[in-house]
């Protein structure tokens, strides 16, 4: 199934009552779940897992009008002898289970394939619509904004509603207004809007993360030659640090508690155990310090990331 038919059975009102939603566009497959709870008339309900919902709720899950929405349940994949009992068992009611990742090889997708709805990402034309909805910006910008965001939905939402936040802040201060396109670019260039580092700086943020001094000096002088700004190495190497310390502070499914995609997982675990937890606190405390210096000008800017990098890696020689 694809996301036109569920679009159309919307639509015409031929809405089913079990859904398997998957890919990476979740914001996109939670605007169907909504859609479909609205056309069904019924109340929308998240549960954590269907087996915990069963015990709660006694000898029946589905005992009122209701949308279930279920991610992630790895279990209900294992229970195959559950799957046909359960989708028989929902009556007048919904069931949508989302999933992160399917693997298309296992029985679980052979079983549901009619049911499966993949979300991925969607196509310049269809974001760049969906962006001018939202503000005035050239289609030469949505581009760009496209493109730092790696044509993610949900990301391009976000950026637009802090171009939106920044750009009623500014008309406050200054009382004037500033046009979409202008807003978007300057916090582009302030790197208030995250640009996805090249491989130089994605090599040194890994050094960095990995204690390999030599090696992250070596690539933070190849930094310095293609221009790239303090402000920008910071921001990345404080993502880079950030997402390393949720993913060794946080036990179980990584990427259900953190929000992290499994890409932004895989990059940093081999970094895990370098660091200490509460050094990487410290580390995040620090770059945010020296960004903070070098936009109010108490901090020279060809001095922040050496300082920074000086800090974090004192206590390696790799």
């Amino acid at each position: 199934m694809t996301i036109l038919d569920v679009k159309k059975q919307i639509i015409e009102n031929t809405l089913g009552n079990f859904y398997i939603f998957t890919g990476e566009e979740l914001a996109v497959q939670n605007i169907y779940v909504q859609k479909i709870a609205e056309t069904k008339g019924q109340v929308l309900k998240r549960i954590d897992t269907i087996s915990e919902a069963i015990k709660s709720t006694g000898l029946s899950l589905f005992n009122e009008s209701t949308c279930y929405v279920c991610r992630d349940d790895m279990s209900f994949i294992k229970a195959d002898t559950a799957w046909d009992e359960l989708a028989s068992s929902l009556g007048e009611n919904t069931l949508i289970l989302q999933y992160t990742h399917l693997d298309k090889r296992t029985k679980f997708y052979t079983h549901f394939e009619v049911q499966m709805v993949w979300f991925n990402h969607l196509d310049e034309r269809l974001l760049t619509k969906y962006i001018q909805q939202e503000m005035n910006i050239s289609p030469k910008n949505c581009q760009t904004l496209i493109k730092v965001c790696e044509s993610d939905y949900s990301r391009l939402m976000l950026e637009l509603d802090k171009v939106g936040c920044w750009k009623r802040g500014y008309a406050q201060d200054k009382q004037q207004p500033i046009p979409d396109d202008g807003a978007v670019l300057h916090l582009l260039q302030s790197g208030a809007i995250y640009i996805p580092p090249d491989d130089a700086i994605f090599d040194w943020v890994h050094a960095m993360l990995q204690g390999k001094s030599t090696l992250a000096f070596q690539l933070y002088e190849e930094c310095q030659k293609i221009g790239e700004p303090a402000l920008r190495l910071l921001l990345v190497l404080f993502n880079g640090v950030k997402h390393l310390l949720q993913v060794q502070a946080c036990p179980g499914n990584i990427s259900k508690s953190t929000g992290l995609s499994q890409w932004e997982i895989k990059q940093v675990s081999d970094c895990e155990g370098i660091y200490h937890n509460y050094e990487l606190v410290n580390a995040m405390k620090l770059i945010h310090s020296m960004e903070y210096g070098i936009k109010v000008g108490t901090v020279e800017e060809s001095f922040a990331v050496p300082y920074v990098m000086v800090n974090m890696l004192g206590a390696y020689e790799v």
